[in-house]
């Protein structure tokens, strides 16, 4: 298995388990975007396919928004009802789901290439991570999709 040569990432060696890191622009910001590969031997059309996630971030932002939305709805402690609550207690900023929509900037992207045929957690993954805009916290949502651009979790996390 050869290496993999990708102009963000630069030599991707799909036989080591690594990280390669880079930032790209997105909606006039800076994003650190990360890839991780965890097992070793990862296909490298698995590679490949996780890295050009990149190429949907709009899409994928737009539809982690819209799980903050469904999750806020549900009510959940430890999604995004518990995040805005926390930061309204911690930090008394009076946040509803509409002004943490307006607040909440993506911050990293995480991508985790795996075996899509395996029956375990080694699935190739897509991670976001948000947190409000200029406000002091270790808090964050976060958002997973799949390669194919589905929906597969959300929550906060430190």
């Amino acid at each position: 298995m050869g290496t993999i040569n990708h102009p963000l990432f630069g030599e991707i060696d799909p036989e080591e388990e690594e990280c390669w890191e880079a930032t790209i622009e997105h909606n006039g910001r800076e994003v650190e975007v990360d890839l991780n590969i965890e097992e070793k031997d990862v296909d490298p059309e698995a590679i490949t396919q996780t890295i050009s996630c990149l190429d949907k971030l709009i899409e994928l932002e737009a539809r982690a928004r819209e799980e903050f939305r469904k999750d806020h709805d549900s009510g959940r402690e430890f999604g995004v009802s518990g995040y805005i609550q926390h930061h309204n207690e911690e930090l008394n900023l009076n946040l509803n789901i509409d002004s943490l929509l307006d607040k909440c900037e993506l911050t990293r992207v995480g991508l985790y290439p795996g075996e899509e045929e395996e029956e375990d957690d080694s699935e190739s993954e897509v991670v976001l991570d948000f947190r409000i805009a200029e406000v002091p916290t270790q808090y964050l949502l976060v958002v997973k999709f799949d390669r194919q651009g589905q929906f597969i979790s959300l929550g906060m996390e430190s």
